[in-house]
């Protein structure tokens, strides 16, 4: 069986997430977003401020939780990561054109500049 698994450092603990599904969303808004794997890019996302989701608990319970603003960003950010998805994916293509100079430097090995 596929397991995905999300860890997450929040300020005095880490959050594992096993086979994490989102199964409610709510209260769409955009804001820049950037991401380790693409360093120096940012692109507007659109995210939901709240959140329900299941995961594997460590003990191998399923269970459920509310995440809002910043934290349920983070999930779904790493949600799509999990999918194949980098928020360069999100980008309009306006965006992306204006990115392509960073983003050949960086499928270069080149850190980006600006």
């Amino acid at each position: 069986m596929l397991q995905r698994l999300i860890v997450i450092k929040g300020e005095d603990e880490f959050l594992t997430l096993i086979n994490p599904e989102i199964h409610y969303r709510e209260d769409q808004y955009q804001l820049e977003e950037g991401c380790l794997s693409l360093p120096g890019i940012q692109v507007n996302v659109t995210r939901e401020y709240l959140l329900k989701v299941t995961v594997i608990g460590i003990s191998g319970n399923s269970l459920e939780f509310e995440a809002k603003g910043f934290p349920a960003r983070i999930i779904q950010h790493e949600v799509d990561h999990l999918d194949g998805v980098l928020i360069i994916d999100h980008a309009s293509t306006i965006e992306r054109q204006l990115l392509e100079r960073q983003l050949r430097e960086l499928s270069q090995g080149r850190a980006p500049i600006g």
